[in-house]
């Protein structure tokens, strides 16, 4: 028995290494804003996660540009044109007709097209890389932090609300 009671001692090892906190507070232009702080509150690192660098990181923005180019081929670029030209958003029942009149004319182009494989992998990028970035970024707030040869733990997250003045009059908290 007494054997058994030193192997429980012996596997609690106290960690004495001093410890962060992570405040993060969904900004109005960021996605996330996350500053870390020691216990006491001294600063010791931001990260942040901006629109623009969520779009740009997971290349939503080149996804973007590759379907706008893809949809300059002329049966397609024709297709666009006659559903802008003909829509739904009408009052006017002869207008519904005709709009109707013209999605059925180009229903099939319109699925061949958006059913190919290039698509689907095209979707399929993009939300991997969106998973990629929100990875990287909780991984970014997670890891230890070493200032002035101190290496800190994650000892707590608080998710706060903006407790810092809003930069226009019409800029608001995220609830």
């Amino acid at each position: 028995d007494d054997d058994e009671e030193d192997d429980d001692v012996s596997m609690e090892i106290p960690d004495d290494r001093p410890t962060f906190v992570a405040s993060i507070d969904p900004g109005r232009r960021n996605i996330i804003y996350c500053i870390i702080t020691d216990t006491d509150g001294k600063f010791l690192k931001r990260v942040v996660l901006t629109r623009a660098g969520y779009y740009d990181t997971a290349k939503i923005n080149a996804v973007r540009d590759r379907i706008n180019e893809r949809n300059k081929k002329e049966e397609l670029k024709k297709m666009y044109t006659a559903f802008s030209d003909n829509h739904f958003l009408t009052s006017d029942d002869l207008l519904q007709v005709q709009a109707f009149k013209t999605y059925v004319s180009y229903h099939t182009t319109l699925w061949t097209e958006k059913t190919r494989k290039w698509w689907y992998r095209q979707r399929f990028h993009v939300f991997q890389n969106k998973d990629r970035v929100i990875d990287n970024l909780l991984n970014d707030i997670g890891a230890d932090v070493t200032v002035d040869g101190v290496t800190y733990v994650l000892g707590e997250v608080r998710y706060e609300d903006g407790n810092f003045p809003s930069g226009r009059r019409t800029e608001q908290y995220v609830p």
